[in-house]
């Protein structure tokens, strides 16, 4: 499932406008697409999922009726309905006492409510019961980074990732938290693992050539033009962040790189430069004269 089969039953899901209900069927296939997925569409998912709970509970087999509760129950909480999610959370607690998934759904609540240190205490509880649980560590990264704790979410993601290393979330997330704390060669190897996915999303390939351009260095710098250009390239032409990047690289590059006429180094910023004036005269063109005086030299 993509987030591209997500949206088309969502599109059906909002044809149903006027107080019409929309199908059980209809409803369990957007909850099951966005659970396989793993789409963060919290509000929908919260919407259509009571949407499905208050009409067709009757309907829905034990077993996927307590997967509702817990998808949408989690839902709520990042929405942050409380009060709707706190009876689905409890429904779960009496049914499942001391499972992995009541305790995990309790943790949640507490993470939501301002409860950091009982959450975090749940959440160490169940790794030590399930060490290779697959979304525990994540809540633990959410808690350590809202507290300001870098090293140790760093340290919780790295472990994480030796078990699930094809997760391609956990990797962004630690490319991030290590430019958080500075780090930036190794976020630019956590980044060379999401593009080593094959999956190159413009705001990916950006992001390493960002980061290649704070380590600097020709060589870095080189990698990163051919980055923003590959962003460039796979946005078609409407990244103004690529656009911007190749032109910052060129400012920073040896004058040496730009010898010889006709080399990317001289056409792909003037390029760039053009684009940004073209964009600018449409989008915003009150801007354009401190634009064009920033991009001068490649005018």
């Amino acid at each position: 499932m993509s987030s591209e089969d997500v949206e088309e039953v969502r599109q059906q899901l909002v044809s149903y406008k006027d107080g019409r209900k929309p199908p059980l069927d209809t409803l369990r296939l957007f909850l099951r697409t966005s659970r396989e997925a793993r789409i963060k569409n919290p509000e929908d998912v919260a919407n259509y999922g009571s949407v499905t709970l208050q009409h067709y509970k009757k309907q829905l087999a034990e077993e996927e009726l307590w997967l509702l509760h817990e998808q949408v129950g989690v839902a709520l909480l990042e929405c942050g309905a409380l009060q709707q999610a706190l009876p689905l959370i409890k429904a779960v607690l009496m049914k499942f006492p001391g499972s992995i998934r009541a305790r995990r759904l309790q943790g949640m609540y507490y993470q939501a409510v301002g409860k950091p240190g009982q959450a975090q205490a749940l959440y160490e509880e169940i790794l030590k019961d399930q060490e290779h649980d697959d979304t525990i560590p994540k809540q633990l990264v959410a808690l350590h980074r809202e507290a300001g704790q870098l090293a140790e979410a760093i340290s919780v993601l790295v472990t994480y990732l030796q078990h699930y290393s094809n997760d391609r979330e956990a990797w962004e997330e630690l490319a991030d938290a290590y430019l958080e704390a500075g780090m930036y060669r190794q976020a630019a190897c956590a980044l060379e693992e999401v593009l080593s996915m094959g999956v190159l999303a413009p705001l990916s390939l950006i992001k390493y050539g960002d980061v290649l351009a704070s380590i600097g260095g020709a060589p870095q710098l080189r990698t990163a033009r051919a980055y923003y250009a590959k962003a460039l390239q796979v946005s078609g032409g409407r990244s103004v962040r690529a656009l911007y990047g190749l032109v910052a690289v060129a400012n920073h590059l040896p004058d040496k790189d730009a010898a010889g006429s006709g080399s990317a180094a001289q056409e792909l910023p003037a390029a760039a430069a053009e684009a940004l004036v073209q964009q600018y005269s449409r989008d915003a063109p009150d801007k354009l004269p401190l634009v064009k005086q920033a991009l001068a030299r490649y005018l």
